[in-house]
């Protein structure tokens, strides 16, 4: 079994995402760390041709916000065979992370303070789990975000693709 290297990416750093199927990059920041929970994620609403951000990528809206996920994102493997990357550079003003709640079994759990919550008005199908995509489930969500189309398993495939509207 191949063991993923843990980054302890801080809050701010930046990273950027190759996009399935050839289709250009992404960029994102890392919102939230948490130690042995991992990150929320923002990816701002543009896709270059080349894995350098351009300047002005901090005045882009959020394509992606709160995106619950680990190191696994950012490590090469048999089902994601292009991670995502560490820049090396940190935003320079982050959106602020309020409140951001995800489940852990049967617990609701704000991610910010790391209390659990137990307020039952809190719808829990629109909650996170805390469980991580083994594949590249997270570059295709993102992908599909940016390039305004949908993303599907293909069963007898065994593998995810693009869902483009037939024009």
């Amino acid at each position: 079994m191949k063991t993923i290297k843990v980054l302890a990416l801080e809050e701010g750093a930046m990273f950027c995402v190759p996009l399935v199927q050839a289709s250009g990059f992404g960029f994102g920041y890392v919102a939230l760390s948490r130690k042995g929970w991992g990150y929320l994620l923002n990816i701002f609403d543009h896709v270059a041709a080349d894995d350098t951000p351009p300047d002005a990528i901090e005045s882009k809206p959020l394509a992606v916000r709160h995106l619950l996920g680990n190191d696994g994102l950012f490590a090469e493997a048999k089902d994601n065979p292009d991670p995502w990357r560490v820049l090396g550079r940190k935003v320079q003003a982050a959106i602020p992370v309020e409140r951001a709640l995800f489940q852990i079994g049967s617990k609701i759990v704000d991610m910010v303070s790391g209390a659990e919550v137990g307020d039952p008005s809190i719808d829990r199908k629109s909650l996170p789990y805390k469980e991580y995509p083994l594949d590249n489930e997270y570059s295709f969500l993102v992908a599909a975000r940016l390039l305004r189309c949908g993303f599907a398993f293909n069963e007898a495939a065994e593998r995810y693709e693009l869902v483009r509207q037939a024009t």
